[in-house]
């Protein structure tokens, strides 16, 4: 298909859509020339350094996000030289073997024209459970054909400004919906863990600790496991970490350390993940309160007892949808929590929003239920 003069395009299957693949040689070679001569951005460069234990002590001034599986990513929104179309091409940062080039797909995006001027955003293309597709936006690099060297805490301001005022999303044009990473203080481990972790409708395979400072790359400790389940992490006075996860396997991981897993220690709880979706009833919907807490899209479970709310723990929200839906009902900022219908997603051990119901319905009790629970 000739989707351009400068460029011949095929029909792709794509993050479960038709889009346009950018078959041409040589167009491909003019925005890997224009991205390395004008900004030094190689595609297939690797971004980051493994993280070493002699650097615990080194991370004060940094920020703190978690890694998702998934495929690096970036977003080059250009100008065609030739038709002067806004075009917004998706970037794959690794390039298949027998190939000569990256994939590069066009995707239909509402940006402001001035930033088809050349900008480029990083990210992820990730899949969550529920096989819904995302692009995760974590940094960007150009803006309006200048090289972004601000600090970190400027580049996600201006992301946030970009996505705020400058972007128009459209459900039914775009190809897949763009989310912003979030960065946590180096202090918030345990909220990171306790909470985020476990609300995320995918797996994490690791944390990205990003200098605030421009210039030096991102250190990435990895998970030798991905962990979708409750994660304990504290920092001890020396600022040396240790992390603690609860497993959710049958049988019993080793423990012995490696030189690169020093810092992790994996230990056995009597709170099972298996053991406790075995106390639920199959199938068992519920009522409950959801309100937000001060950690942004991090969501608490409340039951009534004695005319009192009592938590039941933190709502994971499986898909993009619900998450929308329930952004929205606390936009107005006069909405302190609401009722939603919940069923026990056993693969995460949690209470997973499913609907959104009437605030005059009756919500559960928790003697109620604490009767879900069968006896042994």
């Amino acid at each position: 298909m000739k989707f351009s003069s400068s460029f011949t395009t095929t029909n792709l299957q794509f993050c479960n859509r038709t889009v346009q693949n950018i078959v041409t040689p040589s167009f491909k070679q003019s925005i890997l020339d224009t991205l390395f001569k004008r900004f030094s951005f190689v595609i297939n460069q690797k971004r980051y350094q493994s993280f070493q234990k002699k650097q615990e002590t080194k991370i004060t001034n940094h920020l703190l996000t978690t890694v998702s599986g998934g495929s690096d990513y970036v977003l080059f929104l250009t100008t065609d030289p030739k038709t002067l179309v806004s075009l917004s091409i998706l970037i794959d940062c690794s390039i298949q073997s027998n190939h000569d080039y990256p994939k590069m797909v066009i995707l239909h995006t509402r940006f402001s024209r001035e930033l088809y001027s050349d900008t480029l955003f990083i990210g992820k293309l990730n899949r969550d459970i529920q096989k819904q597709w995302s692009f995760i936006i974590g940094d960007i690099l150009i803006h309006r054909g200048m090289t972004v060297t601000d600090n970190l805490l400027q580049r996600l301001q201006l992301l946030k400004t970009i996505f705020t005022t400058h972007y128009q999303e459209d459900s039914v044009l775009q190809t897949l919906p763009f989310l912003l990473k979030r960065y946590f203080n180096v202090n918030e481990y345990q909220t990171v863990c306790d909470t985020y972790i476990p609300s995320l409708p995918y797996k994490t395979i690791g944390f990205f600790f990003c200098p605030i400072s421009y210039g030096s790359k991102p250190l990435f400790y990895f998970f030798k496991k991905p962990i979708p389940f409750n994660v304990q992490l504290k920092l001890n006075s020396s600022t040396s970490m240790t992390v603690t996860k609860q497993e959710n396997h049958s049988h019993t991981q080793s423990t012995k350390p490696t030189q690169s897993t020093t810092m992790i220690r994996k230990t056995a709880t009597s709170s099972n993940p298996k053991k406790l979706s075995s106390l639920l009833r199959a199938k068992t919907t519920i009522l409950c309160y959801l309100k937000p807490t001060s950690t942004l899209e991090i969501y608490k479970l409340l039951v009534t007892k004695n005319q009192k709310l009592k938590k039941i723990g933190y709502a994971h929200i499986s898909n993009l949808s619900m998450n929308q839906q329930i952004k929205e009902q606390f936009q107005s900022g006069e909405v302190t929590k609401i009722v939603v219908g919940c069923s026990y997603n056993s693969q995460f051990s949690k209470w997973s929003p499913e609907s959104i119901e009437p605030f005059s319905k009756k919500v559960i009790s928790w003697s109620s239920y604490q009767d879900l629970r069968i006896n042994h």
